[in-house]
């Protein structure tokens, strides 16, 4: 469950909620996230994230980045911080859009680090791993009203997931958003 909201006009935030009873995803997931408009066409940002596994594994994570906007160009640099024992993980992430009809996009993501997606995975295979992926992956409007839009995406993944072993991993998503206010 995500809920956006436009704080002021120059502040928003973003929350989100999960549950799942599936050993491949975290029991809990919640996450919030909040951009600050500093002036031309750049966003800083904060957030963090919690994960609670089946096994009772809690987890966190921070992240902070800044974005820039540029005509039909997006570009973000995101820093991820892992709180874990013995100390702190980090992870590195650079993201860019190419936007057509305002809201559709081609992204490229690249990361290296702590990998943050798959925290409860990497801390049982290989608590010390240093993963790494690319992905590129397409979004684009089905359908879009004042109030309702269908979205559709598409991606590809070549990550690293143990340590020198690297997969390919496709991913497709649908989603259905109302807008309230």
């Amino acid at each position: 469950m995500d809920f956006y909201h436009r704080l002021t006009k120059t502040t928003s935030y973003w929350l989100n909620y999960a549950y799942s009873s599936d050993v491949h995803f975290p029991e809990h997931r919640a996450m919030a996230r909040v951009w600050q408009d500093v002036g031309y066409g750049f966003l800083i940002s904060g957030g963090t994230r919690y994960f609670r596994t089946q096994d009772d594994l809690d987890i966190w994570m921070a992240n902070a980045g800044i974005e820039k906007y540029a005509g039909r160009f997006w570009f973000e640099a995101l820093g991820h911080f892992l709180f874990k024992e013995p100390g702190t993980r980090y992870a590195y992430q650079f993201n860019t859009r190419v936007f057509w009809q305002d809201a559709n996009f081609i992204e490229l993501s690249l990361m290296t680090g702590a990998a943050p997606e798959e925290p409860w995975r990497t801390q049982l295979l290989n608590p010390d791993l240093t993963a790494h992926f690319a992905r590129l992956s397409i979004c684009t409007y089905l359908g879009k009203s004042k109030t309702l839009q269908l979205r559709a995406g598409a991606g590809y993944y070549y990550e690293e997931y143990q340590q020198d072993l690297w997969r390919n991993r496709y991913v497709g998503n649908i989603s259905l958003t109302y807008k309230m206010f």
